[in-house]
């Protein structure tokens, strides 16, 4: 059914996005065993220091001006026909397009996705999805061809009917994307209603992403116990090599993997 544009249609759908951003904005898991990142800075201070300005810190955040790479200072985009204008409004973020399965609808940025050198945003559907806007903003700097806004179809007219659409299942958050930008994620999927409840421990990737719950560790570092046996981890770094960095920017691996357990 095409969006009519009533006041009072309107007015019922910002209240709609609105109820829909704040769940969103709440999806935070309770598992006590994972405790978040910042209680390792105590005895991991330089690996802490280093994270924050990792990708993995900036792989999906709450939208503030600090995360934010994009201007959202009314910046208007145009690609097959459909409009869409970036703009901020009591210091939240939002996305007014013409291109969705209502007609023109605004949406309210849930969270950044990635942050270098693309950088997309997050938007809430029904059944609590999170949906990748396909207009991104290109983070590279200005003398490299950045800071703008382009289309990752750029070259054919993307449907609302199509999977590929941002608000089809291709480009669906909860699915597709979050396992890999968040820590502890539980997707949480009811077939019965077709809804998502997802929840993650930490919002980016975290040093539990990769170490594990943290809470055993962190009990026995705290009593100062050395006789306690260590805490058994669910995975080891191990698992994947022996990765070097040999003065070169990225890691190589060096040995054959002991086994899959941690990819898996």
């Amino acid at each position: 059914m095409i969006f009519h544009s009533s006041l009072t249609m309107r007015a019922h759908s910002h209240l709609l996005l609105f109820i829909i951003s704040l769940a969103c904005s709440s999806i935070v898991s309770g598992n006590s065993e994972y405790v978040g990142s910042e209680p390792c800075a105590s005895c991991h201070a330089e690996q802490h220091q280093d994270w924050l300005s990792s990708h993995h810190k900036m792989a999906m955040a709450s939208p503030t001006r600090a995360t934010v790479a994009a201007p959202f200072e009314g910046e208007r985009f145009e690609h097959f026909g459909n409009t869409t204008q970036f703009f901020q409004k009591d210091g939240q973020f939002f996305i007014k397009t013409t291109d969705s399965t209502e007609g023109e609808q605004t949406f309210t940025v849930a969270y950044t996705f990635g942050v270098y050198p693309l950088q997309q945003y997050l938007l809430p559907t029904e059944g609590g999805r999170l949906q990748a806007f396909t207009v991104a903003w290109d983070a590279r700097p200005a003398t490299e061809g950045g800071q703008r806004w382009y289309h990752l179809n750029p070259d054919e007219p993307i449907r609302p009917d199509d999977p590929l659409h941002w608000q089809g299942q291709y480009q669906n958050w909860n699915n597709s994307c979050a396992e890999c930008h968040s820590t502890h994620l539980q997707k949480n999927y009811d077939d019965a209603s077709k809804r998502f409840t997802t929840q993650f421990s930490e919002v980016s990737v975290g040093c539990e992403a990769c170490h594990g719950p943290a809470q055993a560790h962190l009990t026995l570092a705290q009593s100062g116990d050395a006789t306690h046996p260590k805490p058994t981890w669910p995975s080891t770094l191990k698992q994947r090599g022996t990765w070097r960095f040999n003065n070169a920017p990225i890691a190589v691996n060096h040995a054959q993997n002991h086994n899959d357990a941690q990819i898996n």
